[in-house]
């Protein structure tokens, strides 16, 4: 007979999934099944996404799960005007890189998200080159009706800032072997 195994999010706020289960969905999925219902409070499929307030104010080797595995996490975003806060931690900061990425609907060929991708980058301010790490995060956040409003998916702060959920997810790119130049 077939047990049902439940999801267990310990009390590091580090989700136990089950032994052979590995939680990889799409971008419309993150932003449709997961982003969505938490902006409207209404219930999620499974909680396989802890929430974690200081993301970006984190270290990525400090974040909770396997490192080894991509990590999603929720939290809130805060925003002044055009400007995100929020993104400097102890070692260094993450720093946003390339353009951002629709999230499309494959049925309605709609608009449903935001793809942002960061890198981690050692130190303060600007730094050389060599600073930049293998940690990468992306960010999906909802599209608001419009990018300098705020609209019912975002709460309003003092002083014009506004906060609202996003979906983090961080995961190390794979080092490539360096060729040699010499012969």
């Amino acid at each position: 007979m077939f047990t049902e195994k439940r999801i267990v999010v310990a009390g590091n706020g580090e989700v136990k999934l089950p032994v052979g289960f590995r939680f990889r969905p799409t971008d419309e999925e993150l932003v449709v099944r997961y982003l969505k219902p938490k902006f409207h409070s209404l219930p999620l499929p499974a909680s396989v996404i802890p929430e974690a307030d200081d993301v970006f104010n984190t270290d990525p080797w400090d974040l909770s799960g396997d490192p080894r595995e991509k990590r999603y996490f929720f939290s809130r975003r805060r925003w002044d005007a055009n400007r995100c806060r929020g993104t400097t931690t102890g070692c260094g900061h993450w720093k946003a890189v390339g353009k951002e990425k629709y999230i499309m609907s494959k049925q309605q060929q709609a608009v449903l998200g935001i793809r942002k991708t960061l890198v981690f980058r050692h130190g303060h301010g600007r730094q050389p080159r060599e600073s930049t790490t293998q940690w990468v995060m992306h960010e999906y956040r909802l599209l608001l009706g419009s990018e300098t409003t705020v609209n019912s998916s975002s709460s309003q702060k003092s002083g014009g800032e506004r906060e609202e959920w996003v979906v983090c997810g961080t995961y190390q790119r794979r080092m490539k072997p360096r060729k040699n130049k010499g012969g």
